[in-house]
């Protein structure tokens, strides 16, 4: 992204003191496309729209921090989400409106490690994209079932959370309150991650719990349950490729669900301005002594127009079985095999 930074050295005149310097940046993505797809409803029928691009949720944020002096530094990050077609914010709860959906904390940082405060990216959200050839972006409505399905919601509120790094390992730990009156576990959510990064290595694994979940996968569930999910994978460079391999594991317990997800994919420069992505998704789902399977396959074209502009065009096949086909359904969101054709235009500034 172009980052448009402000800064000032702060004078008291009437001290001759000189503040810390601060530095805030503005940034966003514009990513908007036009698509053509398959069994959109419980009739089998297809849809042409224009919508948000599957690669990047269009968004705008204000990032900042403030020297403090002996290696201590504050910062914040506020981002809000936005639609492309309308101009509608995004990441909205059932009621009422969020100005910053995507991201809203505020932080220190030192020699100690960082800690930050505010709504959050969940842990295992984070783990996970790191080895998602898409990072999860508007996967739901365009590619898959990826994204905040698995991973609580990709976001949440009320969150404390710490990291570190020492010696190219990064740990996270984070707890989310659920601010229930009379019982502080009720939607409480906790979590850990490790990172190894080495070179063109990357590993990583999470682990996540939410009390009281009341829906999955966009639906509502028959009863509150402790959702639990961990996943495992790793990035590899070799030369113009970048490897991905993922697994996620993510369970309910009253409600009764429990998904197994498999995930591989690349990233391939092919040349100048010219890459080539792709990723194939396996999920195998049980419930109520029922079993279903999805594959997804989602190959990308895309073009550099310059470094902050480019062009792509994607496709999309997916394939349900069995209770997988119920589970898309109730979710209101793939009612079949589905092909889609995406192709977008996107800019970062």
């Amino acid at each position: 992204m172009r980052k448009i930074v402000m800064s000032a050295a702060v004078l008291c005149a009437s001290s001759g003191v000189a503040h810390a310097q601060s530095n805030v940046t503005i940034y966003g993505i514009v990513d908007a496309a036009i698509r053509y797809s398959t069994h959109e409803n419980a009739a089998g029928g297809s849809k042409l729209q224009e919508a948000g691009g599957p690669l990047s949720g269009s968004r705008i944020g204000f990032k900042g921090t403030e020297d403090l002096g002996g290696g201590l530094s504050a910062l914040f990050s506020l981002e809000a989400g936005f639609g492309t077609n309308n101009g509608a914010l995004q990441q909205q709860p059932a009621t009422g409106t969020r100005l910053f959906g995507r991201e809203s904390l505020v932080g220190l940082q030192g020699g100690f490690g960082k800690i930050t405060l505010g709504r959050q990216y969940a842990v295992i959200h984070d783990m996970a994209v790191s080895n998602d050839v898409y990072v999860m972006s508007n996967n739901t409505q365009t590619i898959g079932f990826q994204g905040g399905n698995y991973t609580m919601g990709a976001r949440l509120d009320n969150t404390i959370r710490y990291a570190n790094t020492w010696n190219g390992v990064t740990a996270n730990v984070a707890y989310s309150a659920g601010g229930v009156a009379g019982n502080i576990h009720n939607s409480d959510s906790k979590a850990f991650s490790l990172a190894y990064d080495s070179g063109p290595l990357h590993v990583g694994a999470a682990w996540q719990t939410l009390n009281n979940s009341t829906s999955y996968f966009s639906s509502a569930i028959s009863a509150q349950s402790k959702q639990t999910a961990w996943t495992l994978g790793g990035t590899y460079v070799a030369g113009p490729v970048k490897w991905y391999l993922a697994y996620i594991n993510n369970k309910l317990d009253i409600a009764d669900y429990k998904n197994s997800s498999y995930s591989a994919g690349f990233k391939w420069n092919i040349s100048g301005p010219w890459s080539l992505w792709n990723e194939v998704y396996f999920d195998k789902l049980k419930h109520a002594g029922k079993n279903g399977t999805r594959w997804t396959v989602a190959p990308t074209l895309d073009y550099a127009l310059s470094k902050r502009t480019d062009v792509y065009l994607t496709v999309d096949y997916t394939k349900l079985t069995d209770a997988w086909t119920t589970l898309g359904a109730a979710a209101g969101t793939l009612y079949g095999n589905r092909l889609g054709v995406t192709t977008g235009l996107r800019h970062t500034f």
